[in-house]
């Protein structure tokens, strides 16, 4: 693990809490509330905050893991390939979720989710594969 690494995961990690402050308790917190099982999400004031960013950095370490294997080494091959990564993680546990639990109410509630997981994760993607190519030299121009 170098600086670099260690930067993009800082910096992803701190994009990632934005948004999914913004996206997930601001944007979509009604209509999230209203596809879910009634008492799922706990107070406010009974968060186990650790533990919610510990899982919020985890997944960022994955994210930069992946994109240094796959070679992202700027914003748009971040996206790209976080946008998927993203997307199947979110279709894997929220179709479990729809199948085995009684999580969600409504079943555009799994789309919504990981669709919406897909763009953040792009965007979580793309400034990490951003970090990762920082200080490259271009390629050069060949004729």
């Amino acid at each position: 693990m170098n600086k670099k690494n260690l930067l993009a995961i800082l910096v992803g990690f701190v994009v990632s809490i934005i948004l999914g402050f913004l996206v997930y308790g601001v944007l979509l917190k009604d209509y999230m509330a209203a596809g879910t099982m009634a008492g799922i999400n706990k107070p406010m004031e009974e968060m186990m905050w650790w533990a919610m960013i510990l899982a919020n950095l985890s997944g960022i370490i994955l994210f930069t893991y992946v994109l240094n294997l796959a070679g992202a080494n700027n914003f748009m091959t971040g996206a790209k390939t976080a946008f998927w990564v993203a997307l199947l993680m979110a279709l894997s546990y929220d179709l479990y979720f729809w199948g085995g639990t009684n999580m969600y109410t409504k079943m555009d509630m799994v789309f919504v989710d990981a669709i919406v997981t897909a763009v953040m994760g792009a965007i979580i993607g793309g400034v990490i594969g951003w970090m990762l190519g920082m200080g490259n030299k271009p390629a050069a121009a060949t004729a």
